[in-house]
């Protein structure tokens, strides 16, 4: 049996209770070269779930129960049936018009019974908090990717201390009111910046402390770096 899609015969096939495709069906009916939609999904392949996306089949009894023989004879070693969750992710990168239009007469006419094609739009709806979900996942693995090793992080304090050293051996004490202490952070960077002074306090290399000034026009806070004599 058929379903006209768009004047292209499109096999009914069915699997585990659905209606499914396969990649050459969807690059047949979208008109794209043969292995596009193959392509797509095994570039988004981590996305998809099998049972819920796709099915692969690997039993020949299975194989040709939905209807798919090679051309000289035979059942392919494995097949991967793709479910409509699984063909509307594929789908996702055709946008032009053609594609737009395919993929609306696919839903309505060939995987959801015409009483049910209310359910396609909440089943985009679905389709869209999942990839949200996945770009926000993404998204935090990335930032833990870029994040400082502690070897970056322990060169970055060294630099720091062999700075504030070289600043107290020129004149033996630094004094930093709050505007000079923030263009030293942009340059240090804050936290290894506090990081830096705090390690070499407990060594007793330096001593430090910040003065809250109530002078009118003046700073703030102050902060005083001195070399100890040790």
């Amino acid at each position: 049996m058929y379903e006209l899609i768009n004047g292209t015969p499109m096999p009914i096939r069915e699997y585990n209770g659905q209606r499914i495709v396969t990649f050459k069906d969807i690059d047949t009916v979208h008109q794209r070269p043969d292995g596009t939609a193959s392509r797509n999904f095994r570039t988004n392949r981590k996305h998809f779930i099998e049972g819920v996306d796709f099915f692969t089949v690997n039993q020949p009894d299975e194989i040709r129960r939905v209807g798919i023989e090679r051309p000289q004879g035979g059942t392919p070693e494995l097949i991967i049936l793709v479910t409509l969750s699984g063909y509307l992710m594929i789908a996702k990168s055709f946008t032009d018009d053609l594609s737009w239009s395919i993929q609306r007469m696919l839903v309505n006419t060939y995987f959801i019974v015409r009483e049910q094609a209310g359910n396609y739009s909440d089943l985009l709806r679905r389709q869209n908090e999942l990839e949200s979900r996945v770009t926000m996942l993404e998204g935090k693995l990335l930032e833990s990717k870029s994040r400082k090793p502690a070897k970056t992080i322990q060169d970055t304090r060294q630099k720091n201390i062999e700075y504030i050293m070289e600043k107290l051996e020129q004149s033996g004490e630094i004094t930093l009111t709050k505007s000079k202490l923030l263009r030293m952070c942009r340059i240090l960077k804050a936290r290894e910046l506090t990081e830096a002074l705090k390690l070499l306090d407990e060594m007793h290399i330096i001593s430090y402390r910040k003065i809250q000034n109530s002078e009118r026009g003046k700073p703030k806070e102050i902060i005083v770096i001195l070399k100890t004599d040790k």
